[in-house]
């Protein structure tokens, strides 16, 4: 038996649920387009190697970028990776590429699937590379409402299924920091290049997290989507005291503060929601409000600081409230 014919271990089920594609389309694509020849048992049973499983997820990337299957599935993985790193690879049609480029995260569950594939392979690199590609694309509130917002829920459902090492998900959660940062301080320089040369009113926030939530992922979001309608950011990190947080707020004369919130049942806050919110809105300038995010957040607020805080369960709801601005 061959190398090859020994190193096929994966079954129709497992390659068709790794990949996220029907079985009657993996037939299609060995019977009909001849893209790949798997290993066949006594029994009839396909079986598939690593190497074809590979060219498989290759197929699926360059069939989501508008190249047909019938014209690359002889491809062998060397041409179909030097096809998917070309940024300007040519498609069949330049209406087409507009098309596709529009409706990248028209299946977000898709997205998330080859990030978290590749980073199950240690792939770090494509993880890199599918996540620069897809920004590029989009704008930067599709690229974080219909792109990161479904990738962080799948994310965090491996974490906690326990189906991420922790050096994934520490390996993951840099590139991802590391890409929205860069971002963030891009961007907030060019709102405020902006103030100088027009002298207007330069509407600023600051972001944050309770006292003892050191999850900034959402956090970071947020101050993107209030960037890009025109605010200027102070973003000060997770995790900050009541009071410090007001001080910040005064000195720094903001409009408004963002907070997220964490599941509680998932952390220990140094002190509970609604007593940190009530401390720091007491502290805070009369015209300043709290803009608060997370699952629960509309369950913090004590009933005698609603006027001053607006609840927004979810970054979308977020992105619709900045619109009235």
């Amino acid at each position: 038996m061959s190398e090859t014919a020994k190193d096929a271990v994966y079954t129709v089920k497992s390659v068709c649920k790794l990949l996220g594609i029907r079985e009657s389309t993996l037939r299609a694509w060995e019977t009909r387009y001849s893209a790949i020849e798997p290993q066949r048992l006594a029994n009839n049973r396909r079986l598939y190697t690593s190497a074809e499983v590979e060219k498989l997820h290759l197929l699926i990337r360059a069939k989501e970028r508008g190249h047909s299957i019938a014209r690359i599935s002889s491809y062998d993985i060397s041409k179909l990776q030097a096809l998917l790193e070309s940024l300007d690879s040519p498609l069949p049609d330049a209406n087409e590429e507009a098309t596709q480029s529009k409706n990248v995260f028209r299946n977000p569950a898709s997205f998330a699937k080859r990030i978290l594939t590749a980073l199950d392979d240690y792939d770090l690199l494509r993880v890199q590379t599918e996540l620069t590609k897809a920004r590029r694309k989009v704008d930067l509130p599709t690229f974080l409402l219909e792109g990161l917002t479904p990738l962080f829920a799948a994310f965090n459902q491996q974490v906690e299924l326990g189906k991420l090492s922790v050096a994934k998900e520490h390996a993951l959660s840099a590139i991802l920091k590391s890409m929205m940062l860069n971002e963030f301080f891009s961007l907030n320089q060019v709102v405020a290049n902006n103030f100088r040369q027009k002298k207007g009113t330069l509407k600023t926030v600051c972001v944050s997290t309770l006292d003892g939530d050191y999850h900034e992922f959402g956090i970071l979001m947020a101050a993107l989507l209030c960037i890009n309608k025109g605010f200027y950011v102070h973003y000060l990190g997770a995790s900050i005291p009541a009071l410090p947080l007001a001080k910040a707020v005064h000195g720094l004369r903001a409009d408004a503060v963002i907070l997220g919130t964490p599941k509680v049942a998932n952390e220990r806050l140094v002190t509970s929601p609604d007593v940190f919110l009530k401390e720091l809105a007491e502290n805070l300038p009369s015209s300043c409000e709290i803009w608060l995010g997370g699952d629960n957040a509309g369950n913090y607020v004590p009933l005698n600081i609603a006027q001053k805080v607006r609840s927004h369960l979810s970054l979308a709801a977020l992105w619709k409230y900045l619109q009235t601005f």
